[in-house]
């Protein structure tokens, strides 16, 4: 008497109640208690065999850092020759790499892994990718370059703009320091939203070695820049540009005090093709070196290089007129400068009337009634006052406070807050009043440790 075959959907229901069972035998180290179950079903039957294939294959782990495992990689690829389903399984693949050797780039585990990765984008289930790196002595310098040639370029990257998840980056790399890694690469998290990937959080993006195929960014709603260093502006344009047709948000922050964002760098920001843009946030520091920085008398209506005042006028004017879902637009510009230049260097400094003339022109030509503008302005300034030596650039006669007119903190705090206000409300002439316009300033001291006592 034959036994009648079970309806697939019964079959599904008692794998999932398998699958999420966990029992203890230790008698099976080599799996937990439920993979040893899924893959004792998995003989029974061709039915039962896809079910628990769902399970068994849902996350693979990779390791290149030893020959014995490089052995289970080669198993495993003539595994999925057999059975082509089964990198439609697979939806969180991990690899770890020996950082030391390199090796595993040539013969055989790196045709051998990207084959893997081949059959695994073929199958299109893949959601999450984790990359980490051993290291038995992590003072040896690596040499990044056959990861990048062999391996990023051509699997990760295409795989990661692809809606795939970069979930985890823990190399022992030193990636800050590897410079060769980091020109080559801007790291940018990447996160999910549903099913559909809308978020670039400080993902990939790629110096010139990128390959020109790589897919369009066309996908992604929202994007958020955290710069570490100049060369992440460079990548970040590419990526404006790709997104123009679906952005909806763009944010760009430097870190306070790490003061590697330029005017001419900002400047080069475009966002004519974002006609979708809801919401710009530009959150970024600057040194003080501008305050020397003046208009040529030839042209006096021209900002000087590297002006950080031209770098956000530049992006104020680079919004499409056309843009009529844009609601808030917010500025915060850090200015940070050395303790012996008066507030009254920054608030002189002719440019400021082409951000006013900006701000303007942005309120005039806009189409969103509704749009806001947020400016905030955060003035900085390094003291230590124990320093004999006075750099004022003010005489002694001037109407400007000097080193020896501070006497105290607080002195010095009320007339930077005054100062704040000049910049505020008599240098922007065009805007001050302006109903969809909202000025902040706020000011710090920033002293030695040691200094601070001082003053208490």
């Amino acid at each position: 008497m034959s036994m009648q075959p079970l309806p697939q959907e019964l079959i599904d229901v008692i794998i999932d109640e398998v699958a999420v069972q966990d029992p203890d035998f230790p008698e099976f180290p080599r799996w937990s208690g439920t993979r040893w179950f899924l893959a004792q079903c998995s003989l029974i039957s061709r039915t039962f065999r896809s079910a628990c294939q769902r399970y068994l294959f849902n996350k693979i782990e990779v390791s290149l850092t030893h020959w014995k495992k490089i052995k289970r990689l080669q198993t495993f690829t003539h595994l999925i020759e057999r059975n082509p389903r089964i990198p439609t399984y697979i939806r969180n693949l991990s690899i770890y790499f020996d950082t030391e050797d390199d090796s595993w780039a040539t013969d055989p585990a790196g045709p051998m892994l990207q084959q893997l990765l081949q059959d695994i984008r073929s199958g299109g289930g893949l959601q999450v990718v984790q990359l980490k790196g051993h290291s038995t002595y992590p003072e040896r310098r690596p040499t990044p370059e056959p990861f990048l040639d062999s391996f990023w370029y051509p699997f990760i990257a295409p795989m990661v703009l692809e809606r795939i998840r970069l979930d985890d980056v823990a190399f022992n790399w030193k990636l800050s320091t590897a410079d060769a890694f980091r020109d080559a690469i801007q790291w940018f998290r990447y996160s999910r939203s549903s099913q559909a990937a809308t978020r670039l959080n400080d993902c990939i993006i790629s110096s010139p070695r990128m390959p020109p195929q790589m897919p369009a960014f066309s996908f992604l709603r929202y994007i958020w820049i955290d710069v570490e260093y100049v060369g992440s502006l460079t990548g970040a344009q590419r990526v404006l540009d790709a997104a123009s047709a679906s952005l909806e948000e763009f944010h760009l922050k430097s870190r306070p005090h790490l003061h590697v964002v330029t005017g001419s760098y900002l400047g080069e920001f475009n966002l004519s093709l974002a006609t979708r843009l809801q919401i710009l946030d530009v959150d970024v520091s600057f040194s003080g070196d501008f305050v020397r920085r003046r208009p040529s008398d030839a042209h006096p209506d021209e900002p000087s290089e590297d002006e950080p005042l031209d770098g956000f006028s530049s992006i104020l004017h680079s919004i499409s007129p056309a843009n009529d879902l844009l609601r808030e637009v917010r500025l915060n510009l850090y200015l940070s400068y050395d303790g012996w230049y008066e507030p009254s260097d920054i608030v002189d400094n002719p440019n400021w009337k082409l951000v006013d003339r900006a701000i303007s022109r942005w309120l005039s030509h806009s189409k969103g009634a509704n749009t806001r503008l947020d400016f905030h302005l955060f003035l900085s300034r390094y003291w230590n006052p124990e320093d004999d030596e006075p750099h004022s650039v003010h005489s002694s006669d001037s109407s400007e406070p000097n080193k020896e007119s501070w006497g105290s903190l607080e002195d010095y705090e009320e007339f930077c807050g005054e100062a704040l206000a000049k910049i505020v409300w008599y240098k922007f002439p065009l805007t001050e009043g302006h109903d969809r316009v909202t000025f902040h300033r706020e000011h710090t001291l920033d002293m030695l440790p040691d200094d601070c006592a001082r003053l208490l």
